[in-house]
């Protein structure tokens, strides 16, 4: 898994639910796109590559299993650098960049 690396230290909200306002546009992913998918059951974002787009806007995806019929609100692209991202740092959530991505 990756996790993303920031200007300033804190903790970054990746989760389904803070990507939830993202335009429809930017979650239409194309068969072969490498993308992250959220694991429900591993509480984190996973590395995945789209099999299939299905026309009730699901996605099956490929990984460390394979995924079927995953909704579109559990699946983002990977983050790159330079990336704008938003990230708590006590007591406040401040703006940041993507800087590089670390395996761990």
């Amino acid at each position: 898994q990756l996790s993303s690396v920031v200007r300033q230290q804190g903790h970054v909200d990746f989760s389904p639910a803070t990507q939830h306002n993202e335009h429809a546009a930017d979650r239409s992913f194309s068969k072969g796109e490498d993308v992250e998918h959220y694991s429900i059951s591993q509480g984190e974002w996973v590395l995945a590559q789209v099999l299939e787009a299905k026309p009730n806007n699901t996605y099956n995806l490929s990984g460390l299993s394979c995924q079927v019929d995953v909704p579109y609100h559990q699946i983002r692209r990977r983050h790159q650098n330079g990336t704008a991202v938003i990230h708590f740092s006590h007591p406040v959530w401040k703006p940041s960049e993507v800087q590089g991505l670390n395996a761990d």
